[in-house]
């Protein structure tokens, strides 16, 4: 039961989100989703579709969408993979293998939030904080994810990813 109800949800995010945005981009399969969302809570998957959405994932041909990377992770987010595009000045995002395989290492990412292991955010930051230092600064990235998830930037971390 809790698959099925993942799965609807991860559907409905996309379709919610294209039909809001016009955007045409479709995951690969539904398996792909799945396969990257096992062992995730919803909270984390509806929280990594917003920062897709502001990092701009769902835009073919953009970095992020080339890169197989929804959360336009960099060296820093995950360690050396060995496998880098330059992004504009000295940002180097990760190559991905295949999308499910981004989704995964955003998930990661956000699941260390939630453990509190991680090294620059934590449950008692607000979207707000958190937007400033994952976006370098871009006062929309924040707007943007609270938007998605409807919710103010001001939101603490921990009512969004628990």
């Amino acid at each position: 039961m809790e698959v099925f109800a993942i799965v609807i949800f991860v559907v409905g995010a996309y379709a919610l989100f294209a039909s809001v945005t016009g955007s045409n981009f479709v995951p690969d399969s539904v398996e792909e989703i799945m396969d990257s969302a096992i062992g995730f809570s919803a909270a984390i998957q509806a929280f990594a579709q917003a920062i897709a959405s502001a990092e701009g994932f769902s835009v073919l041909g953009s970095v992020p969408y080339r890169c197989h990377n929804p959360g336009d992770l960099s060296k820093g987010d995950i360690g050396d993979t060995g496998s880098y595009m330059v992004a504009g000045g000295t940002e180097y995002i990760i190559v991905f293998p295949d999308d499910s395989t981004g989704w995964t290492a955003l998930y990661t990412k956000l699941q260390r939030i939630v453990n509190g292991t991680s090294k620059v955010y934590s449950l008692g930051m607000s979207i707000r904080q958190m937007g400033l230092t994952y976006s370098g600064g871009d006062p929309n990235w924040p707007v943007n994810v609270a938007a998605f998830l409807g919710v103010n930037q001001d939101t603490l971390l921990s009512e969004v990813l628990q």
